[in-house]
């Protein structure tokens, strides 16, 4: 049943205009994955193959095992009975779509010559060649395709229209099984209508009600619409829509891939993809991202051989928000979380191709091709192999430059989009932190996704992550992981910026804008020190923090905060150990010490002000960060709060830590004087100092048993001692800096740096 007339007409004016040159002319099979007039491309893949040579071979190699896939047609899961039956409806089509192109996909390439030794195609029973083999492939594959469910019943509300993101990965999927089974031998006598009638119709559907599927411009329209229009190119041989007759204006494939060119283009002004990226970052956070992406990719790829008339991969605009994937990346290429986001990962193999209109330069297919290489080609075994498979495709020159490339060492800060990554190198030895400072559309197209995580940080160090995050465990448990309480920030009176909400039909991000002071001196990469200075405001008090990577040894974070009146001021530290993780925790005089998760790291954490002793206690949260740091019911780690109650202060905490079985030294505690706060770690040889004071003026830090005496009149200092000696070290807002004997000066304030 459809919607009033009424309704119809109005979903008829947003935006039914056929796609730019589209081609209703073309005959050639396949289209949707691999291109039929590219026969060049076709043996490169074949070769690769055969010679098993990665990524190629792992992709063939998961076709291969999704066609002994289980199918089980949607009349006998029982679906029905599931509280959540839509998306439980539309996953099991997706897996059992997966079979039908992995089937449809072995059965075309066997065709063309695909048969490697190290796995070769099997033969029926009596016969000499894989040809009945192949072609009991197609036809197990065409009898999937006629059994998909067929119908997105939009009318039945919300429970339906949020899994519309789900059924147009069926729609997909179903439909590139589709186009390889029409390029399949006509011997084979596969009768193709049943199936092209059914996706046809669920298509249909999706295009019907896809306008009122989500109040925002977020993943769900971006799904939908990818694979809406992959179907438009599929079947743009589909002609029954007449003006005349209402009831079939949705039903023009042109019209579907129309849409899409209008949605998806990361340069149109108004386009949902656009309003995601354009801060530079992707507003609904990482692993959403990711999501996104593993429809948007595949379409653009279909578009651009389909000979599209809009340059999709080719766009600044997406290019910068796949860079900002890529910069976020931690040493072992995991995606840190940024909003509701676990530890996640990026295809970047797609740019990575010979079309003409592919992507935008060399540089670009080096850099995303050694990301995707170096994430050990992240998807290539999953739903989207046939897609990287047919994507994939370097030059000589290309595949030079990728094994060659150097992975990226520096630092980075990204104002825009509202991150700094500090980092000490390239290598998956290096340490790493990120502190969240979003604002603007960086934060508000975050909508429902968006964390309360304004001066949140993240810290990764010793092959582990230090201080964690609550990640994200799907929509269902968003409230646990999306407020303030679950970053390490600093509450104010015991409560962050307020998390997402719903408001009547739409979710509005977090109201508080971070900035990150990219042009501020305590903003800076150097060889040993690293840091990054960020400010926002709620609650009634103006907080800025300043993050300091001290070596690849610890982390020196100073928040500086100040109201009208006092206020209990509450510094969060999400300890990577404790409650339900395997390393344990324990509250110390000073802090909190812990063992890391998954590897095992040994770590103290001290927090002191400049207002005395804060008070301290140990809680726990839920997290699901996923990966290495979740699984066997680890999902609650300690929670370091500490406290001080006053108008104005500065919160130190000091983090540092060892290797596994080496623990780093009790920190010390010293308060040269009212108004200032000195902490001081250890861990072998190494020695970490952080000094701070609510306003300059002259301060006098006593020496201790691994540091010498410092003098300075600066607002923050940081120094790393190795070996005894001075390594190096940075004073702000400074005229003077004296380390033991060593003595630095300027005569205005400002940063010393020697």
């Amino acid at each position: 049943m459809r919607l009033t007339l009424s309704l119809a007409l109005l979903v008829a004016l947003v935006g039914q205009a056929q796609a730019a040159g589209y081609k209703r002319g073309l005959t050639h099979r396949p289209r949707a994955s691999f291109d039929a007039r590219d026969p060049a491309h076709l043996a490169r893949a074949r070769d690769r193959i055969h010679a098993q040579e990665r990524p190629w071979a792992d992709a063939y190699a998961a076709l291969r095992d999704h066609a002994d896939g289980p199918v089980v047609h949607h009349s006998a899961h029982g679906w029905k009975n599931q509280p959540d039956k839509w998306v439980h409806l539309y996953e099991r089509e997706v897996r059992n779509a997966l079979v039908a192109r992995a089937k449809a996909a072995v059965a075309w390439l066997g065709t063309q010559g695909v048969d490697p030794a190290w796995r070769p195609l099997p033969r029926l029973p009596g016969e000499a060649t894989p040809e009945g083999w192949l072609r009991q492939q197609a036809r197990e594959a065409r009898q999937i395709v006629d059994g998909v469910y067929d119908r997105f019943p939009g009318w039945r509300g919300y429970g339906v229209l949020t899994r519309g993101i789900v059924a147009a990965e069926s729609l997909m999927v179903n439909a590139q099984a589709w186009d390889l089974l029409a390029a399949c031998p006509r011997a084979w006598g596969l009768d193709l209508a049943p199936g092209k009638k059914r996706l046809v119709q669920l298509a249909e559907d999706l295009q019907f009600y896809a306008p009122i599927v989500s109040g925002e411009k977020d993943n769900h329209r971006i799904r939908i619409d990818a694979g809406v229009a992959v179907a438009g190119i599929v079947f743009n041989d589909h002609d029954r829509a007449r003006w005349w007759k209402p009831g079939t204006w949705w039903e023009d494939p042109a019209d579907w891939v129309g849409r899409a060119e209008r949605t998806l283009d990361p340069e149109r002004k108004g386009s949902h993809l656009r309003h995601q990226v354009e801060s530079g970052a992707y507003g609904e956070g990482t692993a959403y991202h990711a999501y996104a992406e593993d429809m948007y990719s595949p379409f653009f790829v279909v578009y651009t051989r389909f000979d599209g008339a809009k340059p999709f991969l080719q766009s600044a605009r997406l290019d910068r928000a796949h860079r900002w994937n890529v910069a976020l990346r931690l040493p072992d290429g995991a995606r840190p979380p940024v909003d509701n986001s676990p530890l996640s990962a990026f295809r970047t193999g797609y740019p990575v191709n010979r079309l003409p209109r592919g992507s935008r330069d060399a540089g670009q297919r080096a850099l995303f091709g050694w990301d995707w290489a170096d994430q050990g080609y992240f998807g290539v075994g999953g739903a989207r192999a046939l897609d990287l498979l047919a994507a994939y495709d370097p030059s000589d020159a290309d595949a030079q430059a990728i094994a060659g490339f150097t992975p990226p060492g520096a630092s980075v800060f990204l104002p825009s989009e509202g991150q700094a990554v500090l980092r000490t190198g390239g290598g998956r030895d290096a340490a790493y932190a990120v502190l969240t400072a979003e604002h603007g559309s960086a934060r508000s197209a975050g909508g429902g996704h968006d964390d309360a995580d304004q001066l949140a940080y993240f810290v990764y160090a010793e092959g582990d992550v230090i201080a964690t995050d609550g990640g994200y465990g799907g929509w269902p448990q968003v409230k646990r992981t999306h407020a303030a309480r679950h970053h390490s920030v600093v509450l104010v009176d015991g409560e962050g910026p307020r998390a997402a909400r719903r408001v009547l039909l739409s979710w509005r991000a977090s109201p508080v804008d971070a900035f990150l002071e990219a042009t501020s001196p305590r903003t800076f990469d150097g060889p040993r020190l690293r840091s990054a200075e960020a400010r926002t405001e709620y609650e009634g008090v103006a907080l800025r923090r300043t993050l300091t990577l001290v070596g690849d040894r610890a982390l020196i974070v100073e928040d500086r905060a100040e109201a009208r009146r006092d206020k209990d001021l509450t510094a969060l530290f999400h300890a990577s150990g404790g409650a339900k993780k395997q390393g344990p925790a324990t509250l110390t005089g000073l802090g909190l010490s812990f063992v890391t998760h998954a590897r095992q790291v040994p770590v103290e954490v001290a927090v002191d002000t400049t207002r005395g002793a804060p008070r301290l206690s140990l809680g726990r949260e839920f997290d699901a960060l996923g990966g290495a740091q979740g699984g066997g019911g680890a999902d609650e780690h300690a929670v370091l709060e500490a406290t001080v109650r006053a108008r104005r202060a500065n919160l130190l905490t000091l983090v540092v830590w060892g290797k596994p079985g080496q623990p780093p030294a009790a920190p010390v505690r010293l308060t040269p004087r009212q108004g200032s706060s000195a902490l001081v770690g250890a861990w072998g040889t190494t020695t970490v100092v952080a000094v701070t004071q609510e306003a300059r003026g002259p301060l006098v830090v006593p020496a201790t048993a691994t540091s010498p005496e410092v003098e300075t009149d600066a607002t923050l200092v940081v120094l790393l001692l190795e070996q005894g000696q001075l390594s190096a070290a940075v004073a702000h807002e400074a005229t003077l800096l004296r380390v033991g004997a060593a003595r630095f000066q300027r005569s205005t304030p400002g940063t010393i740096r020697p």
